[in-house]
């Protein structure tokens, strides 16, 4: 009988060497910082909201100056002329350029950096602008993104650095959907039964007319009874079902059975 490698034997070559790449990419392919945008609201259109870019470092990393790109529809907002400053705590300057983008876009390009203190920045904000919201409709939103990331460390080095999900200028405070309340789920729930089964009694049955014997005597308490499950014809009863079940299983071992004999007499 010919004997086929196992599949997991081939495939566990590939798993360990992955493994071995992961192992190895960890420590040096993590970036070294993040770069994130904040988001505001304004209440009103055209309205300025203050908007900072951050510093996010990772463990043991150390950056002397950063530098990133925003990016924004300008239909939808306009940075306000010599609004950005940079944040006082980490000392160093802010350079910075506005240009119009791809696609109707507006890019701000910011470059935080000091040739003279070359000094770590502290994780936090790296500078602050003032944007207005060119938006009609409550709600409305107005993406600002960072792109094109960099940073280099206290030698000059270059380090990995990531962007961080774009932020948001909305129109009026937006707030995440409530979680619905349990209060209409329990109006919909069944009325529990008014009374037991055994105090509705065939003389007090006869009793009751018109209307009041269809709202009074319910279907419910009548299926409890064993006469009636055993002949239900709504669907409801599932015991039957069980019969055609082993019915079906014994047909298919026999049918096995008629093969594996079939097949040995053909080689007698």
């Amino acid at each position: 009988m010919t004997r086929y490698p196992d599949e997991r034997t081939r495939t566990r070559p590939r798993l360990w060497l992955g493994a071995a790449l992961a192992l190895a990419c960890t420590p040096a392919c993590l970036p070294a910082a993040t770069i994130s945008v904040s988001s505001a609201s304004v209440d009103a259109p055209f309205e300025e909201a203050e908007i900072c870019v951050s510093l996010e470092l990772r463990a043991g990393e150390e950056i002397a100056g950063t530098e990133n790109e925003l990016i924004w529809q300008s239909s939808c907002a306009s940075i306000a002329q010599e609004s950005c400053a940079p944040n006082p705590a980490h000392g160093k300057m802010l350079t910075d350029s506005l240009r119009p983008g791809d696609g109707g876009s507006t890019s701000y390009k910011a470059l935080v950096l000091s040739f003279s203190d070359t000094n770590p920045i502290p994780a936090g904000e790296l500078y602050c602008c003032r944007f207005a919201a060119n938006l009609q409709s409550e709600g409305e939103c107005c993406q600002i993104s960072v792109v094109a990331p960099g940073a280099s460390d206290p030698v000059g080095r270059e380090v990995a650095v990531a962007a961080a999900a774009p932020g948001r200028l909305c129109l009026g405070f937006v707030n995440e959907s409530p979680i619905p309340t349990p209060t209409s789920v329990a109006t919909a729930t069944p009325v529990p039964p008014q009374t037991p089964p055994t105090t509705v009694s065939p003389a007090a049955t006869a009793t009751l007319t018109g209307r009041a014997t269809a709202t009074s005597i319910s279907a419910r308490p009548t299926r409890t009874l064993p006469s009636q499950r055993a002949g239900d014809d709504d669907g409801c009863a599932v015991a039957p079902a069980a019969k055609p079940s082993w019915q079906i299983g014994a047909a298919l071992l026999l049918g096995l059975w008629a093969r594996r004999r079939d097949r040995y007499a053909g080689r007698g």
